[in-house]
């Protein structure tokens, strides 16, 4: 069985510099060459409020249903603490 590499997921991000028509990353990417990617850009400034509307008005967008497993995920995975009663208060000298 040949050796397969890991693909990052859809949504993973990195960060490089464009030079002419190149892209040069950060930081190894464990793309394999030639991998067809597509370049949003956030020409506001990283963490700007411009940014964050840009980066929330470019594709991929969710659909309800993706919402819908994320919520029943987020549900699923973190069940709601048991009722408990409050504290009561110490009577031991010197507390209030």
């Amino acid at each position: 069985m040949a050796n397969r590499m890991k693909l990052p997921s859809a949504s993973e991000t990195f960060r490089g510099v464009v030079r002419g028509k190149t892209i040069t990353l950060e930081k190894e990417s464990s793309l394999p060459d030639g991998s067809e990617v597509t370049v949003t850009l956030y020409p506001h400034g990283a963490g700007t409020v411009k940014a964050l509307l840009a980066a929330i008005k470019a594709p991929p967008h969710c659909t309800a249903e993706d919402v819908a497993e994320l919520e029943k995920a987020i549900n699923d995975g973190f069940p709601k603490p048991p009722a408990r009663k409050p504290l009561k208060k110490s009577r031991a000298k010197g507390r209030p």
